[in-house]
């Protein structure tokens, strides 16, 4: 009987070894890349910096423009359409978009790559056309933010930039609200930056610096309530946007 119970023991052992091995085999199986598929084998992270000039730039923060106090309480903007180039004129797409708040400064993805170095990283400000006029209620994150899309005019699309804040605009020491929504197709900018990034497998991370000060350049908040939608305003911060607030290092 004893001999019995140790045989039954030993089969049940093998059978639960063989039985691993299988699961291990099938595991193997399920993650082999199909032919002609390359796993990328490293990703790029971008820091947000938010800069006012050479200073922190904080949210609540009173910043004297041209004369007018101005607080702004939230300040949010898309970037979507990364290509990166290496030194040999090589491409690879990145992410579709990212959605930027300098209320965070949180480790963004920007891309999952086989480069092994990054010479160029072209994208745009805003959404291409594509992404601007998609189903929000269908969209992936970060496009599925119904805060930043204009759910009472939807075939502007998405707001690319939201500013909402306050401004002495009287000069009496009393703040009044206004609100600057960027939107329409218009107001796409497209936008490069060197990078000089050799790249290691796994996670590589760079600086974005983002200048509000820049941003902000030639807004004449003491005649500003509200600006909604393409108008010199937003077309001069799309500009602003293009050709001086964002670097890399």
């Amino acid at each position: 009987m004893k001999k019995l119970l140790s045989y039954t023991l030993l089969f049940a052992f093998i059978a639960l070894a063989l039985s691993s091995c299988k699961k291990d085999e099938e595991t193997e199986e399920m993650v082999t890349p199909l032919p002609g598929v390359v796993i990328p084998t490293s990703t790029i992270q971008v820091n947000p910096v938010h800069q006012w000039q050479d200073a922190p730039f904080e949210l609540g923060t009173t910043y004297n423009i041209d004369g007018v106090d101005v607080q702004f309480d939230e300040v949010r903007f898309y970037l979507s359409r990364f290509v990166m180039s290496d030194m040999m004129d090589n491409t690879e797409n990145g992410e579709t978009a990212i959605l930027l708040s300098a209320a965070s400064t949180d480790t963004i993805e920007i891309a999952a790559t086989n480069l092994t170095n990054v010479h160029n990283l072209s994208f745009l400000f805003g959404l291409d056309s594509l992404l601007n006029h998609q189903d929000p209620t269908l969209a992936l994150a970060p496009l599925n933010d119904p805060l930043m899309h204009w759910g009472w005019n939807p075939d502007a699309g998405y707001k690319f930039l939201k500013v909402e804040g306050r401004a002495d605009i009287a000069g009496d020491g009393n703040l009044v609200p206004f609100s600057i929504h960027a939107a329409t197709d218009e107001l796409r900018r497209d936008m490069s930056a060197m990078l000089m990034l050799d790249l290691e497998e796994g996670s590589n991370s760079v600086n974005m610096n983002i200048d509000y000060h820049s941003m902000f350049l030639n807004v004449a908040f003491d005649n500003l309530s509200g600006t909604h939608g393409a108008s010199e305003l937003t077309n001069g911060i799309a500009d602003n946007i293009q050709s001086t607030t964002i670097d890399f290092e």
